[in-house]
């Protein structure tokens, strides 16, 4: 009935290549005592050994969770998201074809103004998913609008403005053949008076995003008039940004979490995802060099 007996044992079967027992003793010293970080760092050693990475990542931070400044417990992590990231496979092919599909990616990892910190993994993420559509989901290239460090003006020219939503997107649609794919990644914002969720363009002013940013309703609201007059057959929208102002670009704002109007979104054949609610944070994953869409 000891953590450390049980663990020693377990330390002696690993040397020995019996790892499946080895584990077995790791797993009776941690319920022993759920809070020995040494069981579960070679718990999560044995995992990394047997590719089992989503089970070797969990046992790694509870490791370090239990003791954060041990050297050795940290390493395994570090070692574990290196492998992890290096594990990202590229889009298989599947010889699917969608050759009306139109699809929408944006990667704003830049921005000129001073205080906007860079999004550093945007422009992977978007390279990445259009790699998917491309050679997973069977969209042409010449249908992909793919923006880099999108300003407001090609906001307005993809999606439209406010009473005009026939701007480049509608104009590339076949009525009733065309699915449409849009995808962003980047900052989003808040206005703090009217809790209004706002795309920030690359040369936005966050001190000023009601006037300098893009919409999310209006986004919504174009969408649901496009898919009205033009009923594509599926119509698919990812956000990789979050909205509540906690991400630092809204200076003075009170309180530091923003809880943003919910934007209705009502289309027929449509999927919706977000990475965060109004009042949540998106992050990343610095080890693959992508957003951690959760």
């Amino acid at each position: 009935k000891s953590a450390s007996l049980r663990y020693n044992l377990a330390v002696a079967l690993y040397d020995k290549e019996e790892k499946t027992r080895a584990a077995d003793q790791l797993r009776k010293a941690v319920v022993i005592n759920p809070g020995y970080a040494p069981a579960y760092n070679v718990l999560a050693i044995i995992e990394l050994e047997k590719q089992n990475l989503k089970k070797a990542e969990e046992y790694a931070n509870k490791a370090v969770a239990l003791a954060s400044d041990n050297f050795n417990h940290k390493e395994t992590r570090d070692t574990i998201l290196d492998t992890i990231g290096a594990s990202i496979s590229p889009a298989p092919i599947t010889g699917a074809v969608n050759k009306n599909a139109i699809a929408v990616v944006i990667g704003n990892r830049e921005y000129t103004n001073a205080d906007m910190p860079d999004v550093d993994f945007a422009e992977n993420d978007a390279a990445l998913l259009k790699e998917y559509l491309v050679n997973s989901l069977g969209f042409k290239v010449g249908n992909i609008i793919h923006e880099k460090n999108a300003t407001k003006s090609t906001f307005e020219r993809i999606f439209g403005m406010k009473g005009n939503h026939k701007a480049r997107l509608y104009s590339l649609l076949k009525k009733e053949k065309s699915d449409i794919f849009v995808f962003y990644s980047g900052h989003g914002a808040p206005d703090v008076e009217n809790k209004r969720a706002y795309f920030v363009p690359s040369d936005a002013d966050p001190s000023s995003i009601v006037f300098t940013g893009y919409p999310l309703d209006l986004l919504y609201e174009n969408m649901e008039k496009i898919v009205e007059e033009m009923k594509p057959p599926n119509v698919t929208i990812v956000v990789d940004a979050c909205f509540s102002g906690a991400n630092g670009l809204i200076k003075n704002a009170s309180p530091v979490i923003v809880k943003v109007k919910k934007s209705s979104f009502n289309v027929r054949n449509a999927a919706l995802f977000s990475s965060s609610r109004g009042d949540e944070i998106s992050s990343w994953h610095p080890q693959q060099k992508h957003g951690l869409f959760k």
